[in-house]
Formats: C-alpha cells, sequence, structure tokens
C-alpha cells in the first residue's frame, strides 16, 4: 500500500432539517461545506517531479465530481502476481510511466474553488519505488466459491433472458478499504492515479480498477487494458506508444471552426436560461432524493429481431434508397431503452428531452487523427444530442427514435462539426468555468457512453489463468476474458442522475447495460421487462414498434 493518507476533516454539524427535507441535498450541502471550510494540508512538492498542466478536456467540473470504480468479473482465477508483475513493466515500457503521476491543485488558484477548469497540474515522480509506486494493487483471497459468498453471489450473469438486476452496492468487497473515492483523495495524499484491487475465489476473480474522471475515458480504459495484458500474454511488442496526460491533445486553433458554427450553440444553457436548468434539476433531487444504479441484460437475438424489423421500417417509409438506410445495434438498443425510461420517469408528455449520446472524437481532432495506433489517454469525447419531445419519443415507432439517434451521430461527428463543439466547451470553461450543455430550460438531460466499440469484452488476460481452477467447458467466454463488467453504485449527485453506460455485448452475444435513475422509475422499468420477454416467447417482437396501449394518457406531463 502507499503511505499513509493522512487525516480527513472533522465531520461538519448537519444541523437540524425537516424530516421531509430530501436527503441528497442535505448531503450535497454537507459535502460542500466540509470542501470549503476544511482543507487538510497538501503533501509537500516534490523537487523532482515534472509539473504539468491537465489538459483542456480533461480538467473540467464533470470529471472533477467523477471517481470510477471499473470492475471486470472473470469466471477465471487470476494470478495477482502476475497482474502486478505485467503492470510494473508496462509502467516501464516508453511513455507508460506517465500514469505513476500524482494530482494535485496549482497552488496559484484558489483552493476552495476547484469546481472551475485549468486548477489541476499532474506531478510525475522522476522514478518509483516502495515509498512511491507507479500504481497501488492490493489483493484478498476469499475462501470459498464465489456462489457461497453473500455478496458476491448476487452478482448479474446473463441467463438468456432479459433480466434487470438488484439495486447492489458491491464497494465493500471489490475495493479496499483505503481506496480513494473523490478527487480530494488524491490532491491530499500520494495516491498514484491507478489503483487496482484483485478479489481471488476458488473459481472466480473480480478485478476493480479505480482512478478520477480526469484520468481517461472509456477508450482511454481499452488502450491501459490492451497494453496491459500483451505484457501479461510477453507480446510487448504490441504495446501501442502512450500519448496524453502532458499532451493537450484537443487543442486546436480556434481560428479554423468557431464556436458559433456548432450546430447546438444557439441552444446553450447559459444565463437565465442556465439558471431555470439548475432550478429544476436541483427539484428533481429534492423531490426524488432516492437513486440507484442497476444493471440490465438484453438478448442479442432480441435486439437483431428489433434492429431486422426497424430497417424494414424504415425501407417503406423512407425517401432515401434503401442501402442508405443504416441502423446500428447500439440505436436499436438505445431507442428501446430510451422509451423505457421515459416511461419509468413518467414523462410521456410535451416535456422537451435532450438524449446525450457520448461518442469518441479522436478520429476527429488534429492530434488524434493521423497518429495510428497510438493510445491516447485522455478524455477525448463529444455529444451527439438528440431533441425530441417525450411523447414523440414514447409514442412513435421506435424507428423513428432509432434513426433521429443515428442522425444526430451523423451530423455531430464531422469533423467540421467536433472541433466546433469542442471550440463551444472551450468558450463555456472559460467564461463560465463549467462544461456547457444546451437544450431547452426545462429538459430532462439522458446522458448515455456507449462502450461497444472499446470491445472491453475482449480483453486478453490468458496467461494470467491459474489453469487448475478455470473450467474448459460449459463456459459462455474464451477462458482469460471477462465474463461480465460489474459497476459499482453511483453517488448522489446531479452529475450521475439519469447518466448510463452500454457496456457492449459480452461473450455469448447479449447486450448489457447500467443506469443511474430515481428509485421509483424502476418498477415500471421491471414491468416493461416482463413484457418484452413475453413478447419474445410469443414472437410477437413487431409490437413493440409502436406503442398504442397508452395513446390516452398522451396527455399527463403536458
Amino acid at each position: 500500500m502507499v503511505s499513509a493518507m493522512g487525516s480527513y476533516p472533522p465531520e461538519f454539524p448537519r444541523g437540524n432539517f425537516p424530516e421531509e427535507t430530501s436527503s441528497a441535498v442535505i448531503d450535497m450541502c454537507h459535502t460542500v461545506a466540509i470542501s470549503v471550510l476544511s482543507k487538510p494540508p497538501a503533501p509537500e512538492p516534490v523537487p523532482t517531479d515534472k509539473v504539468v498542466p491537465v489538459p483542456l478536456l480533461d480538467d473540467q467540473p464533470r470529471w472533477h465530481q467523477r471517481c470510477v470504480h471499473y470492475g471486470y468479473l472473470f469466471n477465471d482465477v487470476l494470478d495477482s502476481d502476475k497482474l502486478r508483475q505485467a503492470l510494473q513493466r508496462l509502467i516501464e515500457i516508453g511513455e507508460w510511466r506517465k500514469l505513476g503521476a500524482r494530482i494535485r491543485m496549482n497552488k496559484n488558484r484558489i483552493l476552495t474553488d476547484i469546481q472551475s477548469h485549468g486548477k489541476l497540474e499532474y506531478h510525475i515522480p522522476a522514478h518509483f519505488d516502495a515509498a512511491r509506486p507507479g500504481f497501488v494493487l492490493t489483493s484478498d483471497k476469499q475462501p470459498m466459491s464465489i456462489s457461497e459468498h453473500p455478496l458476491a453471489s448476487k452478482l448479474p450473469t446473463s441467463s438468456g433472458q432479459p433480466f434487470l438486476s438488484s439495486h447492489l452496492d458491491i464497494s465493500s468487497l471489490s475495493l479496499h478499504p483505503d481506496c480513494p473515492r473523490k478527487l480530494d483523495d488524491w490532491l491530499y495524499s500520494d495516491w498514484p492515479l491507478l489503483v487496482i484491487h484483485v478479489v481471488n475465489f476458488h473459481d472466480a476473480t473480480l478485478l476493480s480498477l479505480t482512478y478520477l474522471h480526469v484520468v481517461m475515458d472509456a477508450m482511454g480504459i481499452k488502450h491501459l487494458f490492451q497494453a496491459w495484458s500483451s505484457v501479461v500474454n510477453g507480446r510487448e511488442e504490441y504495446v501501442p506508444r502512450f500519448r496524453g496526460i502532458d499532451e493537450d491533445l484537443g487543442r486546436t486553433d480556434s481560428a479554423i471552426v468557431s464556436a458559433r458554427e456548432f450546430i447546438q450553440f444557439p441552444k446553450w444553457l447559459r444565463s437565465f436560461r442556465w439558471i431555470i436548468f439548475r432550478f429544476r434539476m436541483f427539484w428533481e433531487m429534492f423531490r426524488y432524493g432516492q437513486q440507484e444504479t442497476r444493471q440490465l441484460c438484453i438478448p442479442g437475438h432480441i435486439i437483431n429481431i428489433m434492429r431486422g424489423q426497424m430497417m424494414r421500417k424504415l425501407e417503406q417509409t423512407s425517401h432515401q434508397h434503401a442501402e442508405s438506410v443504416y441502423l446500428s445495434e447500439s440505436d436499436v438498443l438505445l431507442a428501446w431503452w430510451t422509451r423505457t425510461m421515459l416511461k419509468g420517469l413518467g414523462e410521456t408528455g410535451r416535456r422537451p428531452i435532450a438524449l446525450y449520446n457520448l461518442f469518441d472524437a479522436r478520429a476527429n481532432l488534429p492530434r488524434t487523427s493521423t497518429s495510428g495506433e497510438d493510445a491516447f489517454i485522455s478524455n477525448v469525447i463529444l455529444h451527439a444530442t438528440t431533441s425530441l419531445r417525450a411523447r414523440e419519443m414514447v409514442y412513435r415507432p421506435l424507428s423513428f427514435l432509432a434513426w433521429h439517434i443515428r442522425s444526430a451521430l451523423i451530423q455531430h461527428r464531422t469533423r467540421h462539426q467536433s472541433l466546433a463543439q469542442l471550440a463551444t466547451q472551450k468558450v463555456a470553461l472559460d467564461t463560465t468555468g463549467a462544461t456547457a450543455l444546451w437544450g431547452e430550460p426545462t429538459s430532462l438531460i439522458i446522458f448515455c457512453t456507449n462502450w461497444h466499440r472499446c470491445q472491453l469484452y475482449e480483453i486478453d488476460f490468458s496467461s494470467a489463468v491459474i489453469p487448475s481452477a478455470s473450467p474448459a467447458t460449459g463456459r459462455r467466454n474464451t477462458i482469460g476474458r471477462p465474463l461480465q463488467h460489474i459497476t459499482a453504485a453511483m453517488p448522489k449527485s446531479l452529475h450521475t442522475r439519469n447518466f448510463g453506460i452500454i457496456f457492449g455485448k459480452d461473450g455469448a452475444g447479449d447486450w448489457w447495460l447500467a443506469w443511474t435513475l430515481r428509485a421509483q422509475a424502476w418498477p415500471t422499468i421491471q414491468k416493461e421487462l416482463e413484457r418484452l420477454d413475453k413478447l419474445d416467447k410469443l414472437g410477437q417482437l413487431d409490437q413493440l414498434q409502436e406503442d398504442k396501449r397508452s395513446h390516452s394518457n398522451q396527455g399527463r406531463n403536458a
């Protein structure tokens, strides 16, 4: 383990609040009070460290707020020593050592105001040793099979039918007790950027990676795990060149494309529009304080059938040539899931909905588009926004919504629009200190990050598998590849509500996703999953294309 973490501020008095006051709002105010009124001393700078500013794309308030606990469940027993040795070797290769940096606040800035960008910096050690390691990897061995563990036995696995997990917080199992959980835990300690915890059972392994979202996005995770697994498997020649940390991959000449050329620029939520939007968000948290993070599984054959039905529907109604009509599996899944979410949230009327579909912009930015197979460890993601009324998303054919999702991606993912969106974010950060959002002041914003293209189910740790503990038959996946993604419960926050991940397809071809919604939404979603399963078994999935069950209630929430 690393050196002692240092003392934390004493408990700030919460005061007396009415019982009906939302606990989420109280906790939020409590956290702000602690952060402002009491800060532990930061570690003294090490003279030999290389100090570089955190790049623009990474030093944003939304990333400050998010500590990611990303987990893999393997139905193999992995050798934690081999994993540790391989990661140690990786940070000795080329510039990968930069991942051993520490994160600090720029002392020339106001310490209490950590929400604005441009205040964080990396301190990269000149060398690593036991006192200042390049990463932390801890391990734990459970003397039982995973099915015998009271918590791990409840982890979701594919069953070949639609499935909704319970609200399960596995942090007590998947994380080391001293694991950092927020930005301050890195700022006021000597934690390196990467913290890994490996839990071995007799027949399975749970591997968890903890990092601050400031460091990287999902594609960054892909590059990290691919490089790490290449070393594990003795294929160092496949380790890509490291890019990021001290390189501003998103820096462009503002004269190339201006912010006003971004198609969403007129809908930028700022000034009075921003005040209205934030008030409604706070009201949502106050009124519905409880939120739950749950995982879902949708069998691949259901998505394939629905996609075929939607494509035929579009070919019949579109004025374009049939060969130009295209929907991906992800478009289909997101369309069905968005409709299902809105039903759960009770949003079926006139309220505007802004669906933010995050996409990897590496192919469009000047510093990342011509660099071949380099590993870009950064947050190079932008938003493709689908803007419709709730009732259009719920009651129009699913093919209508899926096509709007696909069209938004096509429109936003051009090089010109990517640069214009990046320019808008730069203007927003420079003038307001916050990330730009766009839509109507009364919009409900839903965030989706799709990891399917990251191919994280294909990470190969086969050379770290202990053979005698891994079954060779009756498997849904290849030896050494993950069986499942595991996500920790999201903290209560304005930044995590209505936010979710499409993990992609597992080894059996089934789709997995995880979402954080107010607790009251999940019973309706469970009923929709039961309906999906029933229609699948009856061979009547075409009934999902247009929901006619509730047309009489279209005026609700108008």
